[in-house]
């Protein structure tokens, strides 16, 4: 472990800083969702994190998780710390997977972690918003927020804010900042003990899809319906998503922009695992999976090989030409040795068969 991350954790940060492109949308196939990242015309680095993870409960039962992460500027290490909220979340939700029922315990305890997680590296220093959705086979759909990133609810073409933003402004009740004053953010993941994440449970009936964003995006609702109607038009989540990022350059990409859409429903509701060994994960760069333990045994390989389905990275061209360049991972690597240094850090040095094994390959990464 390092400072005390969990073997999971550590993983997943490294995964997560590692080196992208300015910007990429993907779909990710069995969820009927998409995942999208743009740095913006004016920021030099991406500071924004969004993921979508594929996991299994111990009874066999899918859920899919979609995480967005903005690291704070002005802060210590910004897209560090959103890497480590995240991270802190998903592992967290991994563990709840095991023995916990109640949806909204999940998403309390993984803001609670991330929390944590943020805190015991930076002490206060440094921060990021968080925003997640739960989707769980026979529960309802939940959701959580901490600070002005933002979840969205768009049923029937209509598109509904659900998070209230952890800033003045959003506490008045005010879509658009009238003053620096109003922006600053009033808790954050990583600030400590006080933090009180807001985590809500929709109706099971519902459906619908879940966007959530960071505010290089939701500022564009500030210009009358910009977001609405893009929603309400693009009913393909790669499409709508491929359009939010281009919608914020052309008004400026002053921030960083990141957004995920995901179904209220699971499409693959029968699927379900032999064992709860192994997690998926997606962002708008690439794809991995991490199996946990020594659960990682060749038949589990071989089960989710068979069942994975390509995902696909939506080219520059134009937004509604789907069919270009279906990126797929096709090359495998894992950590082997419990001394081996992961690219000269020293995050995987604990024992192989405690470890998650992530395998994958990175197709953005400069050599």
């Amino acid at each position: 472990m390092e400072n005390g991350m969990k073997p999971l954790e550590a993983q997943l940060a490294y995964w997560l800083s590692r080196q992208t492109a300015r910007t990429s949308v993907r779909r990710v196939g069995q969820l009927g969702a998409a995942v999208g990242s743009d740095i913006g015309v004016v920021r030099t680095e991406n500071q924004d994190r969004a993921v979508v993870v594929q996991g299994w409960e111990a009874n066999g039962g899918r859920f899919s998780v979609a995480v967005v992460a903005d690291g704070i500027g002005g802060m210590r290490a910004g897209g560090a710390c959103a890497s480590l909220a995240v991270s802190g979340f998903i592992a967290s939700i991994c563990e709840s997977a095991n023995f916990r029922d109640s949806s909204s315990d999940w998403m309390m305890n993984a803001a609670l972690s991330a929390n944590e997680a943020v805190y015991n590296k930076y002490y206060g220093d440094g921060g990021a918003t968080l925003v997640a959705a739960l989707i769980r086979h026979g529960k309802a759909p939940c959701w959580m927020s901490v600070g002005d990133s933002r979840v969205y609810l768009e049923t029937e073409q209509k598109l509904q804010k659900l998070s209230t933003d952890d800033t003045i402004a959003g506490q008045l009740g005010r879509n658009a900042i009238e003053s620096p004053e109003q922006g600053r953010l009033l808790q954050f993941v990583g600030m400590g003990s006080d933090l009180q994440p807001h985590v809500h449970e929709l109706e099971s009936k519902l459906s619908g899809r879940f966007i959530l964003v960071t505010d290089g995006i939701h500022y564009l609702s500030k210009y009358s319906s910009c977001m609405d109607k893009i929603v309400s038009i693009a009913s393909d989540s790669g499409v709508c998503a491929k359009r939010l990022l281009e919608l914020s350059n052309w008004c400026g990409g002053h921030d960083n922009a990141s957004v995920v859409i995901i179904p209220l429903s699971d499409e693959e509701d029968s699927i379900s695992a032999p064992s709860a060994g192994f997690i998926e994960i997606s962002d708008s760069f690439g794809d991995g999976q991490f199996f946990l333990g020594d659960l990682a045994s060749s038949s589990l390989r071989n089960y989710s090989k068979s069942r994975a389905l390509p995902n696909k990275t939506l080219s520059n061209g134009a937004a509604g030409d789907l069919s270009e360049k279906e990126k797929v991972v096709t090359t495998a690597k894992k950590v082997r040795s419990k001394n081996s240094a992961v690219k000269k850090s020293s995050i995987a040095k604990s024992n192989v068969a405690n470890e998650p094994q992530l395998i994958m390959e990175f197709p953005n990464k400069r050599k």
